[in-house]
């Protein structure tokens, strides 16, 4: 009875997370956000493989085609801030509704997001992170879960940005 009833609960998960992954791939703003983010023009069968759970294992594999073309500096990621900023600020109504992208577990889409906004939320001041408050709370989450998978090629996972918890004073 045990063994059934960890098998029903594996399944229950199972299915609430193949559901987040359709939504991701289902919403619109979240569809137009990652070529932004990423600076890679996504096809059908790309999208459908961001929303593939993050396999720890190959992560560093599974990021490869995806982050190839992502700002890696704080300063070029400055210079880049209004379209960081239009693609973050698009990805804000399904992030107050969801931990990830992939809804309630990280996706690989997660994780080359992560990636590819590393530079900006590192040069973003206080202000900016508190106006983009749950992409700031997804990137937070994601930099303390992903510290512990291999980065993709070329790429080593970098400092952790700070956050400051204390709301801007107005």
């Amino acid at each position: 009875q045990l063994r059934a009833l960890y098998v029903l609960e594996s399944l229950q998960v199972w299915s609430t997370w193949r559901q987040g992954c359709h939504m991701m791939s289902k919403d619109a703003a979240v569809r137009d956000a990652l070529p932004k983010l990423l600076f890679k023009k996504l096809s059908t069968d790309e999208l459908q493989a961001l929303s593939k759970p993050l396999d720890v294992q190959n992560a560093a594999q599974m990021l490869a085609p995806f982050t190839t073309h992502v700002v890696t500096t704080e300063r070029a990621a400055a210079t880049l801030s209004t379209h960081f900023t239009s693609a973050l600020a698009a990805l804000l109504p399904y992030l107050e509704k969801n931990l990830f992208l992939g809804g309630d577990r990280p996706c690989l889409a997660d994780a080359a997001c992560y990636v590819a906004c590393h530079a900006i939320f590192a040069a973003y001041d206080d202000q900016h992170k508190w106006a983009l408050a749950s992409a700031s709370r997804w990137y937070d989450l994601l930099q303390h879960r992903l510290a512990t998978i291999e980065p993709p090629p070329k790429w080593r996972w970098p400092r952790l940005v700070s956050f400051n918890l204390d709301p801007p004073d107005g």
